[in-house]
């Protein structure tokens, strides 16, 4: 008997999903969901901080070492704190701009070398930095997913084992589109909001307006 060559084969479905509680003392609750491309009713969204919470910071660089160590992030290629001594700018801010021009992965080498040589002629060379955006969390999912206890109180933090704190909502989406199949995602339950979940409505909602976060105000992208 022959095959039909306009039907298409069945679909395999490679999706697998494993929960435990992570091993670094955290008692944070991990999800990790191979997800093979299938509908799972997957929203994600990044509340937008108020604006303190977003305020940019400028530095000075003047007499005093700066110090600060700087790195390239792994998945967004931005230019973050990797160490910090200082208390205006900690571990994880993005550098925007030194001396008035943009920093990027391309000049960062030369931007550095051109910094310390502007250092040692005048002082007082501007920084200006932004603080780490808020985490991706969770808005809806059914599926697999829903079945292994994610709900709006976890934060996807990996994509394939890369961070995906830095990337834009626009990134972040193209990023899981072009995965490979089936690409890894790690959700992640920190243990304060474990404590959120058994607040009632209102309560849920001062402990949110609490971090900064205006809850009414969130980008949003879906997947299946």
């Amino acid at each position: 008997m022959s095959e039909d060559p306009h039907l298409s084969p069945p679909r395999v479905d490679r999706s697998e999903c494993h929960s435990f509680v992570a091993a670094d003392g955290s008692d944070d609750v991990v999800v990790q969901y191979a997800w093979d491309g299938e509908a799972i009713g997957l929203e994600l969204v990044r509340l937008k901080p108020s604006p303190a919470a977003a305020a940019h910071v400028v530095v000075h660089w003047g007499a005093d070492a700066l110090g600060l160590t700087f790195g390239i992030e792994e998945t967004s290629r931005r230019i973050v704190v990797t160490r910090s001594s200082r208390t205006d700018v900690r571990r994880g801010f993005v550098l925007l701009r030194a001396h008035g021009e943009e920093v990027s992965e391309i000049n960062f080498d030369a931007q550095m070398e051109s910094l310390q040589r502007a250092h040692s002629i005048s002082l007082g060379i501007p920084f200006e930095f932004a603080p780490p955006p808020p985490s991706v969390y969770v808005r809806a999912c059914t599926g697999g997913l829903k079945a292994a206890g994610v709900n709006e109180s976890f934060e996807l933090r990996y994509v394939d084992g890369c961070s995906v704190r830095y990337l834009t909502m626009e990134e972040l989406n193209a990023f899981i589109r072009r995965a490979p199949k089936p690409c890894a995602m790690t959700f992640v339950q920190r243990k304060e909001n474990q404590y959120l979940l058994s607040l009632d409505r209102q309560a849920k909602q001062e402990a949110v307006a609490a971090t900064g976060l205006a809850a009414a105000a969130f980008l949003a992208i879906s997947f299946g």
